[in-house]
């Protein structure tokens, strides 16, 4: 127990960091702080340490940020059940639910889960995994993203969100539509096409490189395969199956 304390002293002072360097003290816009939903259970997780890089959160159009992710997560969970889960911004985190679920759940696809609405608890799932955003602040455009933005906040504060992903230590990095922005500092890997997605490992990590969640393009049950499909084949390439 000793060490997760230890893990959560340093997501508290990383934190500290993170609004040093990204709020706007002058428009008074703050951070909206992420990472593990639930650091003990994340910290805890004997099976695969889950991180979905994602562009930016969303402030109900107030952008004052100054609000933590994981404590929503943690003391108001109802609330984040009905907002972020049931609400509209469900297209995104649903997806995410699934997914995860199915990579801790020995691979489970889609076909072999139950639905959220008939099993909600699946959601608790989410405690076990970690939420980046690139761009810490609450999107200036609303929920249609301007990757310039988020591309702009990489580059001048790519050495904290590097800090925060080596703490997290995940096994498995998925890319929501984010791969673009940190392609180049990977030193431009040779991915392989699985279907709708791409992948590739490095140093023992899975990186996938996949839509967004909330993307339109192809079926959720396509995208949520997909992700488990690549997470399973890692698994069997480090057994040597």
């Amino acid at each position: 127990m000793n060490d997760v304390k230890n893990f959560q002293d340093q997501i508290a002072l990383l934190n500290d960091e993170i609004r040093k360097a990204y709020s706007d003290n002058e428009e008074e816009i703050f951070p909206i702080y992420d990472g593990a939903l639930n650091p003990e259970e994340y910290f805890m997780n004997p099976s695969y340490k889950i991180l979905w890089l994602m562009k930016e959160p969303y402030d109900g159009g107030e952008r004052e940020g100054e609000w933590s992710l994981p404590d929503f997560f943690i003391d108001d969970y109802d609330r984040f059940y009905n907002d972020l889960i049931k609400g509209s911004s469900g297209r995104t985190w649903q997806p995410a639910v699934y997914a995860s679920y199915g990579i801790l759940n020995n691979f489970s696809n889609w076909d072999e889960m139950s639905y959220i609405r008939d099993e909600p608890s699946m959601v608790k799932v989410l405690g076990k995994i970690a939420w980046v955003n690139i761009q810490k602040l609450p999107s200036e455009t609303g929920k249609k993203t301007d990757i310039t933005n988020v591309h702009d906040a990489y580059k001048k504060h790519k050495a904290i969100l590097n800090k925060q992903i080596e703490l997290l230590n995940p096994d498995i990095i998925i890319c929501g539509n984010t791969f673009s922005v940190i392609r180049e500092d990977l030193g431009n890997p040779v991915t392989t096409k699985f279907d709708m997605v791409e992948y590739f490992f490095n140093n023992g990590k899975l990186f996938i490189n996949a839509y967004h969640p909330a993307q339109f393009q192809i079926s959720r049950e396509r995208y949520v395969n997909n992700i488990i499909q690549c997470a399973k084949e890692w698994e069997e390439r480090k057994r040597g199956k």
